[in-house]
């Protein structure tokens, strides 16, 4: 979207350095919002819609051995490698050809290059076994170089300064028909823990690059993988606190893979710089994905540049709500940026996420309470199966199919401004059936589907609908600001049920066809203005009060034709003019909805063929019924 143009607000000048929004003002009466509390589905969430999995944060704790330290060379044992052979200087450890076994607990210092061979840690259930990598490369064509097979804990400490490396071959060799472990270049059956900061830089393949069946946890240090199938794999719990990881990988990047147990198969992202480039999704939790931290880069199936192109036809389902046919092939193909299976959680971190599919998504709840988000996407950029909520951070979408998805949405803080290929903001549950995509003459809507807008700033550039809701819309507080469609056969708004406003700044301008106006159940009065000709993009939008002073301004970056506009001074009885690039017109006010065209006040009703809030012609029109290109659907 455009950045030329500028967003003034007078009287809440912590707007004025987002920058976001294409030209808004509002004058010396402006509104003022205030972002409510975050929600509390930020740390739990039960998931029903789509088999989402029932997820409750889970309380990480680290234990001492989790932190880096000096090792005493005393108490350690050497193992050290040269070409085939190694040699262990120290109790716990013995060598049988070119393979070592650990059958002990306690620290070990390796050292060298092993040109082909295996460690393998085999100590018993108890006990931690502490493996130094300072300045080791490993490499095994046949099976995993470092496979803990058994220990309390197995922790691999990258020390300071020095470079390590592990590798395998394409094809390994299991010991029976049945077996199909080790899979992973560094694999570990039990807890796996990596500190340091030193480098390990890990060339898999044959399969995974890091995989642990229990809990893995990433403290620190400089990690790159290069990975023919998963890069890291945490089964019951992954945790990263801090570190760089770089991950090239064929399928996902980051992943936990429990679903057998409710309490696991979960992701924790505290901190770290993340750099992940996955054919398959970027990080998949299975159960849920929290991040409270962290520096991110992700790109998927080489970014949205390769998404399908996608029209407005005749599907019967769209967006992040396919039929059943559609997810199976989805689900074997699927390239989203940040998935889980349940709740999907981020209360700060900063995100530059280039995807195929969804670049954010959840089988269940969705919460952003913080963060900063660079978003590009082939498919959604926010997708909820269930409830999706915004209550702050800076989201800038720069290209998506549909900008947020949910079966609710809720919006009380922050600062959002996305550019969509089809609707900007939609509430639908997957469930509408309607051939034509429009709900029948007095619907109340689908009760499960709802937009509630309490606070933040909001900017949509859509070719869809503006604002689409298979249920209803409420705005209390915040600013909205949308631009687009322009096609006639989509809305700037589009709901189902009612649309009541009671607060906040509303500026919507789009086409004429399908328009619809918000109900005038709410206590803030609207106004609707519909043109002859079509505006240009560029035009600016001006409304005043009689002496002259600017209330709000906005500068599409689409052409339009209806322009509506709801704010608190917008005062019934009062006398405003409302300019539309060469159209001025001067009114007053009525109480609840005033209709405009070039000449003056008209009458109209309170919606168009969209969302079955009325069937009537919407004033400047031209008496024609409107109609969705092609049948089209409009959820």
């Amino acid at each position: 979207m455009s950045r030329k143009n500028k967003v003034f607000y007078t009287c809440i000048a912590l707007l004025l350095s987002s920058a976001l929004l294409p030209g808004c003002t509002s004058g010396q009466n402006a509104h003022s919002s205030a972002a409510s509390s975050t929600s509390a589905a930020q740390q739990s969430a039960s998931g029903t819609e789509q088999g989402a999995v029932s997820v409750t944060q889970p309380q990480v704790t680290f234990d001492a051995d989790d932190s880096y330290t000096t090792w005493d060379e005393g108490n350690a044992t050497a193992i050290a490698f040269s070409g085939t052979a190694a040699s262990v200087s120290g109790a716990g450890a013995s060598v049988s050809g070119s393979c070592v076994t650990i059958t002990s607990p306690g620290t070990y210092v390796l050292t060298g290059t092993l040109e082909e061979g295996q460690l393998i840690v085999d100590a018993g259930k108890d006990g931690v076994v502490r493996l130094i990598l300072n300045g080791v490369s490993m490499h095994c064509s046949t099976s995993s170089p470092l496979y803990a097979k058994q220990a309390g804990k197995t922790v691999v400490s990258l020390a300071p300064g020095t470079e390590n490396t592990l590798s395998d071959g394409s094809d390994y060799v299991f010991p029976d028909a049945e077996s199909d472990e080790p899979n992973a270049t560094l694999f570990c059956k039990d807890d796996l823990t990596i500190n340091g900061t030193g480098s390990l830089t890990i060339n898999a393949q044959f399969n995974n690059g890091i995989a642990s069946k229990d809990t893995l946890k990433i403290m620190e240090g400089q990690i790159t993988i290069d990975a023919a199938d998963d890069a890291i794999l945490g089964r019951d719990l992954l945790v990263v606190q801090d570190g760089t990881v770089t991950l090239r990988a064929q399928d996902d990047g980051l992943k936990s893979t429990n679903d057998t147990d409710a309490a696991k198969g979960s992701i924790v992202i505290l901190g770290g710089t993340l750099d992940i480039t996955a054919q398959g999704d970027g990080i998949q939790a299975y159960a849920g994905l929290f991040i409270s931290g962290g520096d991110l880069r992700i790109v998927t199936a080489g970014g949205s540049a390769n998404a399908a192109m996608r029209t407005d036809g005749n599907e019967m389902v769209r967006g992040g709500f396919p039929s059943a046919e559609q997810t199976a092939q989805e689900d074997a193909t699927s390239a989203k940026g940040l998935k889980a299976g349940g709740l999907l959680s981020i209360t700060d971190g900063t995100f530059d996420l280039d995807t195929l599919d969804d670049a954010l998504h959840s089988n269940g709840a969705l919460t952003v309470s913080g963060g900063t988000f660079t978003l590009a996407t082939g498919d959604d950029a926010l997708h909820a199966d269930g409830a999706l909520s915004v209550s702050d951070g800076t989201l800038d979408i720069s290209a998506c199919y549909e900008g947020l998805e949910g079966t609710s949405i809720d919006i009380s803080g922050g600062e959002i401004a996305l550019v969509a290929s089809d609707d900007g903001i939609n509430a639908s549950d997957g469930s509408e059936t309607t051939s034509q995509g429009m709900a029948a003459p007095g619907s109340v809507g689908n009760s499960n589907c709802a937009i509630s807008i309490s606070g933040g700033t909001i900017y949509v550039d859509a070719s869809g609908d503006g604002l689409d809701s298979n249920g209803s819309i409420t705005m209390s507080g915040g600013t909205l600001l949308i631009s687009g469609p322009v096609n006639d056969g989509n809305g700037a708004l589009d709901f189902d049920g009612s649309f009541e406003v009671t607060g906040g700044l509303l500026i919507a301008a789009g086409s004429a066809g399908m328009v619809q106006t918000p109900t005038q159940q709410g206590s803030q009065n609207i106004l609707s203005m519909t043109c002859t000709a079509q505006q240009a993009a560029g035009t600016e939008i001006i409304l005043t009060d009689k002496d002259g002073n600017t209330l709000a301004s906005f500068t599409p970056n689409k052409a339009f034709r209806n322009v509506i506009l709801s704010l608190p001074d917008l005062v019934a009885d009062s006398e405003y003019t409302l300019s539309c690039g060469g159209n001025t017109v001067s009114f007053t006010a009525s109480e609840g909805i005033t209709y405009l065209n070039e000449s003056g006040v008209t009458t109209g009703t309170t919606g168009g063929m969209g969302g079955g809030a009325g069937n009537g012609r919407m004033p400047g029109g031209d008496g024609q019924t409107p109609r969705g290109g092609n049948g089209a659907p409009r959820n």
